[in-house]
Parts: C-alpha cells; sequence; structure tokens
C-alpha cells in the first residue's frame, strides 16, 4: 500500500495523471474507492514517465502527489495555478490563499483536475523536475525565482537572492510559452539561489 513517501504503485483512474478526477482514492462510485491506501502517494516520473501526462506541453519530468481538493473551493483549478495545502494530514489542498496561507503551498495543478471534493494528482516542488506555471499578469524571465504570490493563486517572480520568506517553489526558465504559463524548475519551498 503507498505511503506519504514516493511509491511506484498507484492506481491512475483515466491512465493519464492530469485528467484524473476521482470520487474516492483510486476511483470507484462508493466508499473506499479502489485504492483507499493511496491517499497522498507520490509518484517519481523519470525522462520517460511524462508520457502519462495528456497535455504534450506539460510532458515534464519530476513528482506527483495523489491529494483531494477542498470541496468548499470557488475556484477551479486551472493549468499551472498553485495548490495550497487545507490539511496536510489527510491530504487536502485548496486552491483558496486566503484560507491557507501563502506558506503552505503543495504543488502545482496540471490542468483542470481535481475538481472541489475529487481526488487527483499535482506537480509537487520537493520532487525538483519542471512544470507549467501560470504567471498571468507577469512576465517571468530565466533565471528568476518563482513563488506564491500573496492573495493569489498565481505566481509571481523576484530577482534572484531576494529574500522571499520561504515562499519560493521554483525558477523560471524562460518566458511565458503556453498561454500564460512558462516552465518553472522545481524546488522544495524556501529556496534561494
Amino acid at each position: 500500500m503507498p505511503t506519504d513517501d514516493r511509491s511506484q504503485g498507484v492506481r491512475v483512474s483515466t491512465g493519464l495523471l492530469d485528467t484524473v478526477n476521482d470520487d474516492f482514492p483510486g476511483g470507484g462510485s462508493s466508499a473506499p474507492g479502489f485504492a483507499p491506501g493511496q491517499a497522498k502517494a507520490k509518484v517519481t516520473l523519470g525522462v520517460d514517465g511524462p508520457i502519462n501526462i495528456s497535455n504534450v506541453d506539460n510532458r515534464y519530468e519530476g513528482t506527483v502527489q495523489y491529494v483531494q481538493t477542498l470541496s468548499t473551493d470557488t475556484t477551479l483549478p486551472i493549468l499551472g495555478t498553485e495548490a495550497f495545502w487545507s490539511n496536510r494530514a489527510t491530504g487536502v489542498v485548496s486552491t483558496d490563499v486566503t484560507t491557507c496561507g501563502i506558506e503552505n503551498i503543495a504543488g502545482i495543478f496540471m490542468g483542470s483536475y481535481p475538481a472541489p471534493g475529487k481526488w487527483g494528482f499535482i506537480k509537487i516542488p520537493e520532487g525538483g523536475g519542471r512544470t507549467l506555471v501560470n504567471f498571468t499578469g507577469g512576465t517571468p524571465a530565466a533565471g528568476q525565482i518563482v513563488q506564491a504570490q500573496s492573495g493569489s493563486n498565481i505566481a509571481t517572480t523576484v530577482a534572484a537572492g531576494t529574500d522571499i520568506k520561504g515562499y519560493s517553489f521554483g525558477v523560471a526558465q524562460g518566458a511565458k510559452t503556453v498561454g500564460q504559463c512558462a516552465v518553472v524548475g522545481l524546488r522544495a519551498p524556501g529556496y534561494q539561489s
């Protein structure tokens, strides 16, 4: 049974990590689901692993985690927006930074799933790798530190070496390439160059 540690034994109900939208852990239409033990499971994707991501623009190596979105969220996940821990112990994340706090970044949504109250995968900074991050209204440049933006689940950047108080989670690889998103090299929260 998977644990909070990295595990390769998880059930991906849709076959694609960024489209999972399970009612119960591992899928299924009733409790406890097909894989109740995989809550919070982490899977590290190597160079060949990202073929299991439907968005070809976001097929990058790194680590994903199986989490549940807060059922009362009113903002839906979209590609590249941040997920914040609502309850780290149970694996519940939220799109709402104002209730969870900027310092509680859990990861990055890889698409429009999981919907509120559902289970799915997010890309997490602790595993390294890369992912698309949303910079609506901002323009990142290569080498800038990427951090959570106060009051928003959209990322912002600061110059390398800036005091970022633990809110950073990566380094921009360049300007936006897919809509409002740019590729970010992920690092554990609080990373400073």
